[in-house]
């Protein structure tokens, strides 16, 4: 019997960990500018660049590990906001030292290139199955 692909738990948890955190940068930001400087500095660094880290690569070990398992389209969703949050994350930091245009360009990389790891996941696997076998079309 074949396990249907559909959106499980662990793909809403991932998906609504990304607004919760963006919800929660806007809030420390705004704590920051007013008497709750020292709450906003620990909750800004735990959790805010906590999650800049931790939840793109946690998608990209969810896809590596989940992507038989997990619906194509929830896959590309999860890498798209993974994608869009590092880039975000990554253009933060960078703006601060070399500037507005080649900070744009590096983060938007950064971006693209964690966006499109459902791909490169397929890719891989096809590569690695069609070698293992020797044939040309994969598996036999």
């Amino acid at each position: 019997m074949s396990e249907k692909k559909q959106f499980r738990g662990m793909d809403l948890l991932i998906c609504s960990l990304f607004p919760v955190s963006a919800v929660l940068f806007v809030l420390t930001a705004a704590l920051v500018h007013g008497p709750w400087v020292r709450l906003a500095e620990v909750v800004g660094l735990l959790v805010v660049l906590g999650s800049l880290l931790a939840l793109p690569l946690w998608v990209v070990l969810h896809i590596i590990f989940h992507h038989g398992r997990t619906a194509t389209w929830a896959l590309w969703l999860e890498s798209g906001l993974a994608g869009v949050w590092l880039a975000f994350g990554s253009y933060s930091l960078l703006v601060t030292f070399v500037g507005g245009a080649i900070s744009s360009l590096v983060a938007g990389l950064i971006g693209v290139a964690l966006a499109v790891t459902p791909y490169t996941v397929h890719f891989l696997r096809f590569s690695s199955s069609r070698a293992a076998t020797g044939s040309p079309g994969g598996r036999q």
